[in-house]
């Protein structure tokens, strides 16, 4: 350890910073998610009951993956090195530092049971695979091929298959760790100059060859993008194609092209929030770079996607968008309402008072 150095540390760069600014946005983030939960619930309009609840599933699942480190692991990461420790409430119930790690990347990536399929027994995924089940649900109801009806039988146990990957994947994290102390010795030798606290922090060491985990990641990564850039291209040119078959209205097409639309744009909007972090731990482990308060403003990015979601939903889909203005021209029409009576009132009053 380094005990004789001078670590350089400003505001920015204690957990201080990080859990006052997660524990802000979580405050302001929560009413966004349970409203924009509230508008798809009451809003959706028959239209759209096709993908109502999986836009409901896309929505909890987000929110869940934002809390799960904005609130119940709040990382302190030690990037370059794949290490850190947790600020959040769960070391307080005694969750070990290797499972809220997992847990986090469950949220990317595993199980959770959609609403509307439990009572069936289906599963669904949270935060990327919810996606791709998402825009698969769009294909399976516009698009026409030929071995739909199979399609039909195993899209179930497709949907639990991608899951399972992502278990396969991120269970043997768990069992890569290295011997612990001697992972932290090599740590601080790598690491420049830090603060007390750190050194005194039950710091986890996740993994010092990064290749298997990195390669996991990126590979699960480019999977799930090739796969949405497939079912984006062939729905948008089967629905095509069914249009000019006149096998589809105008009328269907062009709400289906609007809907598609908003959707990839509700999607996109919040990767601003991912982007930066992600581009920050990329030129940190490629250039062996350590900065504490970058990191923890990626990591505050990072919690900023479920409400920059919400927002982005909110507005991009028209069904939504008119029925938030609607309830907000009422609430102002009320609060209209109740000033011309309390001025009514005050005048009456004067007027009565100045008879007697």
């Amino acid at each position: 350890m380094h005990n004789s150095c001078t670590p350089l540390v400003n505001f920015f760069n204690t957990p201080q910073f990080l859990t006052i600014a997660l524990h802000t946005n979580t405050i302001l983030s929560t009413p966004i998610y349970f409203f924009g939960l509230y508008i798809i619930l009451t809003k959706t309009p028959i239209q759209m009951k096709e993908v109502k609840w999986y836009l409901v599933n896309l929505h909890v699942t987000i929110i869940l993956f934002d809390y799960s480190i904005g609130l119940l692991t709040m990382p302190i990461l030690l990037l370059p090195s794949f290490a850190g420790y947790p600020l959040g409430l769960l070391r307080h119930y005694g969750v070990s530092t290797i499972d809220q790690t997992l847990i986090v990347f469950c949220l990317c990536g595993c199980k959770f049971r959609n609403i509307r399929e439990n009572c069936a027994g289906g599963t669904t995924v949270v935060m990327i695979t919810a996606i791709i089940v998402l825009f698969e649900s769009r294909f399976f109801i516009v698009c026409e091929f030929r071995g739909k009806r199979y399609w039909s039988m195993i899209r179930r146990k497709w949907i639990a298959f991608l899951y399972m990957i992502v278990i396969l994947y991120v269970l043997p994290f768990k069992y890569v760790c290295p011997d612990q102390e001697p992972a932290k010795q090599r740590l601080f030798q790598q690491l420049p100059c830090l603060p007390s606290y750190i050194y005194n922090a039950p710091i986890l060491v996740l993994v010092e060859d990064i290749t298997y985990h990195l390669t996991v990641i990126i590979v699960w990564l480019v999977v799930c993008f090739i796969g949405l850039i497939f079912l984006l291209i062939y729905i948008y040119w089967s629905t095509a194609k069914l249009l000019k078959n006149h096998q589809m209205s105008p009328q269907t097409y062009q709400i289906h092209r609007i809907f598609m639309s908003a959707l990839v744009i509700q999607l996109v909007i919040p990767f601003c929030t991912l982007i930066g972090p992600a581009i920050a731990v990329l030129t940190s482990i490629i250039t062996n770079y350590y900065n504490q308060g970058m990191i923890n403003f990626g990591v505050l990015s990072v919690t900023l996607h479920g409400s920059v979601t919400t927002v982005a939903m909110l507005i991009v889909h028209k069904p939504y968008r008119l029925a938030v203005k609607e309830m907000f021209r009422k609430c102002s029409f009320q609060s209209t309402d109740v000033s011309r009576r309390e001025m009514y009132a005050n005048h009456v009053a004067r007027m009565m008072s100045t008879t007697q």
